[in-house]
C-alpha cells in the first residue's frame, strides 16, 4: 500500500503539472512563455523533459582536448562493441528462446539468466527506487556522454543535452547532428556510436570491482563475517522486549547453527522450522534438584502438559525424552516440568539422540511441543542469549539484520549497505545498456536483483509453510508444505478475524500456551496466537492476521 500511495502521488503531481501548463498555454500567458524557453522545460503527460545548450562549451573543450587519447579510447571502444555484439545477440535470442519454452513464469527455477523487467514495488524492492532512480540517471548519463564526446571529437556538431522523466524513469539524450554523422567515414561513425556503449562497458566494470573489493574497502571501519548486526526490529516484533533482541545486537548462533552472514540467519532459522525439535544434554542431579511435574495431561492438540500454571508462570515448560517416555530412566519421571531458562543456560550441549550426551548421569530431553512450535536459542555477543518459544518465521520476519558490523558505535551499516546496493544496480543496468556483457558474466547478475524481492517474499513463506504439520487435521485435507500458499489464497479471511488453515491449526496448538518470563510477576494467557515468545510478551492476533493475509496477496 505504501508503495501504492508513492505512485499515486507522483502521478498527481504529473498531471498537476500537465493541467497547470495546459492552463497557461491556453490563456498565452508570456511569462510562462518565457520561463519555458530560458529553462529549456517542457510538460508533457506523464513527461517532463529538460533540454539545454549550457554543457556544449565544456563537453566540446572535453573532446578536442588530448586528442590521441580520445582517439585511442574510442577505437577500444569499437573493438571491444564489435566483439562482444555478436555474444550478446546470442546470449539475448537464447534466453529469450528459454522464455518462450519455459514460459515468462517468475517461479522459473531454472539456472539460465532470463530477461525480466525490473520494476519498482513489482519485482524490485520499493524501498530501493532512490538506488533504482539514481542508477539509471547515471548510467543513461554516462551512456550518452560517451556519445556527445566521440561527437565532439569528430567535429559533428552538438545542438544539446537533456533529460526526460518518465513518470519517475530518468532518461538522458543528446542531440548532434544527424547530417553530419552520417557524412563521416565508417570508421569514424563507430567511433561515435560505439561511444556510449564502451562509457557503459567501462562503469559496469568499475561498479563490480568495486562491489568485490567492498569488504576491503570498509576495512578500517566495519567487519564482514564475523556475525550479524540487528539494523531495526519492527515495533510488533515479538522478541522486542526487556529480555529479547535489540537494536545494534550481534548475532554469532542459532541454536547449534553458527551465524556468520544474514544467508546464515535465514538458513538456521530455516533450519529450526524443518528439524524437529533439538534436545539439551542435562544432568541427572539437575532433574532431580529442579523437576515440578505433576501428572501429565495429554491436551486436545496431543501435546504432554506436566506442568502447573504456576510453574509455567515462573518459566518452566514440561520436557521429555528425546526417544520418548518409555526411555526415561526407572527412576525418574517419563516427564519433567524444568525452569527452561536455567535447564538451557546449564546443559553441556545440544542432543538429537541420548548416545550424543558422552558425560556420565546426562540424558537428552526436549520440550514436549507440537511439530510447530519451537525454542530458538539467539546467541549474541553481549548479554544474555534470547530465548523465543513459538514459530521462528517470526523472527526472520520482524528483525532487520545486516552483515556490515561497525567497528565505531556511530557508524551505521547503512552506509556500505546502500554504496554496495548502487554497484550492484549499476553493474546490472550498464551492462543492459552497453547490451555488450558476455553471457557468463552476465549470468550472476541478470536476475540478482530482479528476483530480490520475490527472494525475500519466499523467504518468509517457505519458513511458514515448512512449519506446518503435514499430519495436522484442516478442512483442507490437502494443506501441507508444498501447498501452503495455496491453502492460504483459498481460505484468507475478509476481516480481521484468523480463519484460515495455517491460522485455525497454530491458535488451536497455542490455545492453552503462556509466555514464559522469568522477571514478570504473573503469566499472560496466549489468546489463540499462531505463535507465542519465549521470555517475551504477546503480540496482537490482529498482526498475526495481517503477516498471513501480506503472503497471500503477494502470493497472488
Amino acid at each position: 500500500m505504501e508503495a501504492l500511495s508513492v505512485l499515486i502521488a507522483i502521478g498527481l503531481i504529473h498531471c498537476s503539472l500537465f493541467f497547470f501548463d495546459t492552463i497557461f498555454k491556453s490563456c498565452s500567458h508570456y511569462p510562462y512563455f518565457y520561463f519555458l524557453k530560458n529553462t529549456g522545460i517542457e510538460i508533457q503527460i506523464l513527461r517532463i523533459k529538460w533540454f539545454t545548450t549550457a554543457f556544449n562549451r565544456k563537453i566540446i573543450k572535453w573532446g578536442m582536448d588530448r586528442s590521441k587519447f580520445w582517439t585511442a579510447w574510442f577505437n577500444a571502444g569499437v573493438i571491444v562493441s564489435i566483439i562482444l555484439l555478436p555474444i550478446a545477440t546470442i546470449a539475448i535470442l537464447r534466453m529469450t528462446f528459454n522464455i518462450w519454452i519455459n514460459g515468462p513464469s517468475l517461479e522459473n527455477t531454472n539456472s539460465e539468466p532470463l530477461l525480466e523487467p525490473m520494476l519498482p514495488g513489482i519485482d524490485v524492492p520499493f524501498n530501493e527506487i532512490g538506488c533504482y532512480i539514481i542508477t539509471l540517471a547515471t548510467c543513461s548519463i554516462m551512456h550518452e556522454l560517451g556519445h556527445a564526446l566521440a561527437a565532439a571529437r569528430e567535429d559533428v556538431q552538438l545542438f544539446g543535452v537533456g533529460i526526460l522523466i518518465a513518470f519517475t524513469i530518468p532518461i538522458a539524450y543528446v542531440h548532434i547532428s544527424s547530417e553530419q554523422l552520417s557524412s563521416l567515414p565508417l570508421k569514424n561513425q563507430l567511433r561515435i556510436t560505439c561511444g556510449g556503449i564502451w562509457h557503459n562497458i567501462v562503469l559496469a566494470i568499475v561498479a563490480a570491482t568495486i562491489l568485490m573489493l567492498s569488504t576491503w574497502l570498509w576495512a578500517p571501519l566495519y567487519v564482514v563475517g564475523n556475525g550479524i548486526y540487528v539494523k531495526t526490529i519492527l515495533p510488533n516484533s515479538p522478541v522486542l522486549r526487556p529480555t529479547g533482541l535489540s537494536e545494534q545486537d550481534l548475532i554469532y548462533e542459532i541454536n547449534d547453527c553458527p551465524v556468520k552472514h544474514t544467508e546464515d540467519w535465514y538458513n538456521c532459522i530455516l533450519n529450526t522450522v524443518n528439524q524437529p525439535a533439538v534436545g539439551y544434554c542435562v544432568k541427572q542431579s539437575f532433574i532431580q534438584e529442579y523437576d515440578e511435574s505433576v501428572p501429565s495431561k495429554q491436551k486436545t492438540n496431543g501435546v504432554i502438559n506436566c506442568c502447573t500454571s504456576d510453574s509455567e508462570s515462573s518459566g518452566s515448560l514440561c520436557f521429555e525424552y528425546i526417544e520418548g517416555p518409555q526411555a526415561a530412566p526407572l527412576h525418574l519421571p517419563p516427564h519433567s516440568c524444568l525452569p527452561a531458562r536455567t535447564m538451557i543456560n546449564q546443559s553441556l550441549n545440544f542432543c538429537h539422540a541420548s548416545h550424543e550426551c558422552v558425560f556420565h548421569d546426562t540424558h537428552c530431553l526436549r520440550p514436549s511441543f507440537d511439530n510447530i512450535t519451537k525454542i530458538v536459542q539467539i546467541k549474541r555477543r553481549e548479554g544474555k542469549d534470547v530465548l523465543f518459544l513459538g514459530h521462528p518465521a517470526d523472527i526472520y520476519r520482524t528483525v532487520d539484520v545486516s552483515d556490515w558490523i561497525p567497528k565505531y558505535s556511530f557508524l551505521s551499516p547503512r552506509l556500505p549497505e546502500t554504496l554496495t546496493l548502487l554497484c550492484k544496480y549499476i553493474t546490472i543496468f550498464s551492462a543492459g545498456l552497453a547490451d555488450g556483457v558476455k553471457e557468463d558474466e552476465a549470468k550472476p547478475f541478470y536476475t540478482a536483483l530482479t528476483r530480490a524481492a520475490k527472494q525475500q517474499r519466499d523467504k518468509i513463506a517457505v519458513i511458514f509453510c515448512e512449519g506446518v504439520d503435514p499430519n495436522a487435521t484442516h478442512s483442507n485435507p490437502s494443506t501441507g508444505p508444498g501447498n501452503c500458499a495455496a491453502s492460504l489464497a483459498e481460505k484468507a479471511p475478509a476481516g480481521p478475524e484468523i480463519n484460515s488453515p495455517l491460522s485455525r491449526h497454530k491458535a488451536s496448538i497455542c490455545h492453552e500456551t503462556w509466555a514464559f518470563d522469568t522477571l514478570a510477576t504473573h503469566a499472560t494467557p496466549a489468546r489463540h496466537l499462531p505463535f507465542v515468545p519465549f521470555d517475551i510478551d504477546f503480540s496482537d492476533s490482529a498482526t498475526t492476521y495481517a503477516i498471513e493475509r501480506d503472503l497471500v496477496n503477494k502470493r497472488k
